[in-house]
Formats: C-alpha cells, sequence, structure tokens
C-alpha cells in the first residue's frame, strides 16, 4: 500500500485535518482505526471500517474519554489495525510513555502527527516579543496548552532512533509546510529561503507527519 502524496493540501481547522488523513492515507484507514484526539470525530466518516474516537472531552462524539496523563489506552496490545494520533503528544508530559502506549495497542500503522516549534512564523513572533498560540503564561490558567517545543529536525531523529527500541519501520515522513495563502505567502517564502542558510525545511515546516508500520 502507498500513501497518496499528490493529496496532500494545507490546512487549518480540524475538519480540514480529517480530510487531510482521509485522502493522503485512505490505504491505511481499514479494519479498527484508533483516532487518539478525536474531538468531534471527523475522521470517522473517512474510515473503511470499525472506528474509536478518543478524546480528553466527554461528548457524544467521542467513544472512550480518556485522560491520557493519568490512563492507560484501555485496548489491548496489538488490537488495532491503524492508530491516528495527529496533533496530541506535545500536549502531554508523559510524550513518551503515550507513544509507547500508541505502539502497544497496534497491530500494522500508526499515523502520527507532530508541530514544529521552530518555523518561520514563530521565529517572528519571538523577535518581536509577542505571545506564541500555545505557550506563554495567560492571566487565567489555559484550557489547552503544549508542553514540549519540538523542531521538524528533532520529530524526525526521534522517530528514526526508535525503530529499533519499539520494532517498527518508518513508511513515509514529510514535513507539511507552512505558508500563508496568497501572493502574500509567496513573498514571505522567498525571504525566509534566502535567510535560511541551508535551513528552509525547518523554517518553513508546520508539522512533522510520519506513517509507522509495526513490525511482526
Amino acid at each position: 500500500m502507498n500513501v497518496d502524496k499528490k493529496k496532500r493540501f494545507q490546512f487549518s481547522e480540524r475538519s480540514e485535518r480529517a480530510k487531510y488523513i482521509g485522502g493522503v492515507y485512505k490505504n491505511f484507514l481499514k479494519g479498527k482505526v484508533a483516532d487518539i484526539g478525536s474531538y468531534q470525530s471527523d475522521l470517522k466518516k473517512y474510515i473503511d471500517g470499525e472506528y474509536i474516537g478518543m478524546d480528553i472531552l466527554d461528548s457524544p462524539e467521542v467513544d472512550i474519554t480518556i485522560d491520557l496523563e493519568k490512563q492507560k489506552i484501555p485496548l489491548d496490545d496489538n488490537s488495532i489495525n491503524c492508530i491516528v494520533c495527529t496533533d496530541v503528544l506535545e500536549h502531554l508530559n508523559n510524550f513518551h510513555d503515550v507513544f509507547e502506549e500508541l505502539i502497544r495497542v497496534s497491530s500494522d500503522y500508526l499515523i502520527i502527527s507532530i508541530p514544529n516549534c521552530f518555523n518561520y512564523e514563530v521565529i517572528f513572533r519571538i523577535l518581536a516579543a509577542k505571545k506564541i498560540k500555545f505557550y506563554g503564561l495567560p492571566e487565567d490558567k489555559p484550557e489547552d496548552r503544549h508542553k514540549w517545543f519540538l523542531s521538524h529536525n528533532e520529530n524526525i531523529s526521534f522517530f528514526e532512533n526508535n525503530q529499533k527500541k519499539y520494532n517498527y519501520t518508518i513508511i513515509d515522513a514529510h514535513a507539511h509546510p507552512l505558508r500563508y495563502r496568497g501572493i502574500k505567502g509567496y513573498i514571505i517564502l522567498f525571504f525566509v529561503f534566502l535567510m535560511s542558510f541551508g535551513n528552509f525545511k525547518q523554517l518553513s515546516t508546520m508539522s512533522t507527519w510520519v506513517l509507522l508500520k509495526k513490525n511482526k
């Protein structure tokens, strides 16, 4: 089975992200699929098989309500054909423990994405001393925040270096681009390219996506 790279596109909303996953990874969303961090379960409509939505939110759209920082995933070893966990791990103190849990319950494939905090938008905001979404110190306790400040290069190294430890193979890994739409986006990218000193991919990446295959 292949990743449909032609279906890759930029997105900003959760529903668009679900459409992205459904198009790009359609061939792998079969059998039992567990969507970790499912929110309103937008991905369900793209699943060819049994869908299990898991989230910290207690809502009718969620099949299993779980706090991953306090609970183990209530699924048996090797019981899920495909695990989907996108933009979730960076919210958890126990990043490594939950990643191990994802590996444990998967029997075949894992689709994971993690944000890149070293892109040009974040760098510009730091240089301008402006607030960064999901970081900083607001007056009131935030409902949602990131607990890891990750880079694309770091993300790729993490998945590459853990292949032997967790017995999986990286089938696909790519840097999902960050770009403002229209002419403005191209102008910004041009200047970022000129000033990147060979580090353009990291500076222009919104998030890191990987498709892992668990070895038998």
